[in-house]
């Protein structure tokens, strides 16, 4: 089964296996790749630019990198209240010293238990109330770069060049909407993930009444555009409501919206009205990113994707976010893809994945090799193993491209396993502590944990519980040819399958959500939060949302896909949309 993508040496056609994983591996690239004349443009006002000092680490020259993006980008018309001001904005030192204050603690353990009010120079109030960021006591829909945020307006220079500009509210609520929180590495699992629709799937009646009755005012933020974010922190008509009934805007609403955001709105109408219904459904990428409180910009990179400081300037946030909300297959869309495509890769080589996925996919190949007949792909395209004690194992790979993709169902032999039967899920952790290792390596410890499963039992709680139901105490040889109505009364005895407990605590579920919730909401909005999220068996959204384990099963044949995209996004806005 070797190839060109698996097998360096190999001039073979792609293989079965690649072809079922590599597009688990490229879809971002593909999303963030912009057409070629964005590509000429930005190659061209690059051309005159160091940037190899850039792809080192040395920021030195980061702000006139920017300033010459800024200078020859495509016109953005206006855009009421991100725009520069006028005149001089008003502002003192004791404003400024307020601002140190909130710098000096901001490294503090005990940040996110104080509540802090400070000026903006556009004479609008912030606060930060635990994790939430709010302006004029209305929650931002996003994190905001605090550290970042608190270093400018700090600062004490001559010409105190941050106060020229308009409105800080309605920069930073911009900002926030267009805004997701990384991780360092930032791995191509985290980038896939968040793959998204420029506007949300049209709802069913029912999904649509369950998603309002656990999650109400929240799905406003929930898997759009950040567009979308911003509008409905910046309107008070339904907006959200339109766009999960409808396939476009009410003409009023439309007419709304372009007299607050201007020409951004008018951008967005005139994609709606020249794609129809298929503007719905172009993909975007994130491209601010938020990490260790500063502002990062999310870029190609020959390990798959990276992040570059964007420089603390206003006028160039202005700028950035502005791009940012247009839409993704706009002139300035494209103009931001190309920017996020060349500014720290400069190899446009044709490339089927990033560098350690590929290696990832050789050392899958060996393995497989290795194996011979004990491993084999299943007729649903997973792939199937015989364990060493007689027992067979299906490594499910599902459609989602998040770092936790893979569930594994145990089966009587490797038939029924290879035939795609019923089996019975095992949760099993391997490498838990840390994510964004490649696909290829995770499927590859997994085979290699099953395939020696006598040993690996040891080790593994669930699948010694597993062998201890199935073989009892004597030893395993020969003992896998117990009959099909045993193995179907060993289904019926753990209808959940084999997963993790914590030693006599039966509500560590519970509380592990009470954990997470606290961690986005203050005391006052705890009051009025939504109650815990009751998905339907195999969505996704109640185990797949905590980190530390991994699904127990894949989703039904039968469960709508679409769905289940729903719920993976109202699972993001409970996170990352709404952490500070």
């Amino acid at each position: 089964m070797r190839c060109s993508h698996c097998d360096p040496t190999s001039n073979a056609a792609e293989c079965p296996r690649c072809a079922i994983l590599l597009p688990k591996l490229t879809l971002a690239h593909e999303v963030m790749k912009p057409e070629e004349k964005a590509l000429e443009t930005v190659r061209g006002v690059l051309s005159g630019v160091d940037l190899e000092s850039l792809r080192e680490g040395d920021e030195s020259e980061l702000q006139h990198i920017w300033e010459i993006l800024i200078g020859f980008a495509p016109s953005i018309g206006s855009v009421p209240g991100l725009e520069a001001a006028n005149g001089r904005v008003s502002w003192n030192d004791d404003e400024i010293a307020k601002w140190q204050e909130y710098l000096e603690l901001h490294g503090s353990d005990e940040l996110d238990d104080l509540h802090f009010e400070l000026p903006l120079p556009c004479g609008s109030a912030y606060e930060r109330r635990g994790n939430g960021h709010y302006i004029d006591d209305s929650r931002l829909q996003g994190p905001l770069p605090s550290l970042d945020l608190a270093t400018l307006l700090s600062q004490d220079v001559e010409g105190r060049k941050h106060e020229k500009f308009n409105d800080w509210g309605v920069l930073l609520a911009a900002l926030a909407a267009a805004c997701w929180t990384g991780s360092d590495p930032m791995s191509l699992g985290w980038v896939q993930q968040r793959i998204h629709d420029s506007a949300p799937p049209i709802l069913n009646e029912e999904l649509r009444s369950l998603v309002d009755r656990n999650f109400g005012h929240i799905f406003a933020g929930v898997g759009m555009h950040p567009f979308w974010h911003f509008a409905c922190h910046r309107s008070d008509s339904s907006i959200d409501d339109t766009l999960a009934d409808n396939e476009t805007l009410h003409p009023k609403q439309w007419k709304k919206l372009e007299y607050t955001l201007g020409s951004i709105t008018r951008a967005w109408r005139e994609c709606f009205q020249l794609d129809g219904e298929k503007s719905r459904s172009i993909p975007y990428l994130p491209s601010l990113v938020v990490m260790d409180g500063r502002l990062h910009l999310l870029c190609r990179s020959s390990n798959g994707f990276c992040v570059t400081r964007i420089p603390l300037d206003a006028d160039v946030w202005r700028w950035v976010v502005t791009w940012s909300l247009h839409p993704p297959n706009s002139e300035i869309g494209q103009y931001l893809r190309a920017i996020q495509w060349l500014l720290l890769q400069d190899d446009e080589s044709e490339e089927i994945a990033p560098l350690p996925e590929r290696r990832a996919l050789q050392f899958l190949s060996s393995i497989w090799s290795n194996f011979g007949s004990a491993v084999s792909l299943t007729t649903a395209n997973n792939i199937a193993i015989q364990g060493e004690s007689g027992l067979a194992y299906r490594i499910g790979i599902s459609s989602s491209r998040t770092e936790w993709d893979l569930s594994i169902h145990a089966f009587r032999n490797m038939a029924d396993a290879t035939a795609e039967k019923n089996g019975i899920p095992v949760c099993i952790q391997l490498n838990s502590e840390q994510s964004g290792f490649p696909l290829g390596d995770r499927i590859a410890t997994f085979m290699l944990a099953l395939r020696g499963d006598s040993s690996t039992a040891n080790s593994i709680s669930t699948l010694q519980d597993l062998h201890k139901s199935w073989f009892g105490d004597t030893a395993w040889v020969g003992n896998h040819r117990q009959s099909k109505s045993q193995w179907k009364k060993l289904e019926g005895a753990h209808p959940n399958g084999f997963v993790e407990h914590d030693d006599g605590d039966d509500d560590w579920l519970e509380e592990a959500w009470e954990m997470e919730e606290e961690e986005y909401w203050d005391e006052e909005e705890l009051l009025h939060a939504p109650p815990t999220p009751e998905g339907p068996e195999g969505s996704g959204l109640t185990l797949p949302q905590l980190p530390w384990c991994m699904p127990v099963a894949s989703p039904s044949e039968e469960e709508d896909e679409s769905d289940m995209s729903v719920w993976r996004m109202v699972a993001d806005a409970l996170g990352e949309r709404m952490e500070g």
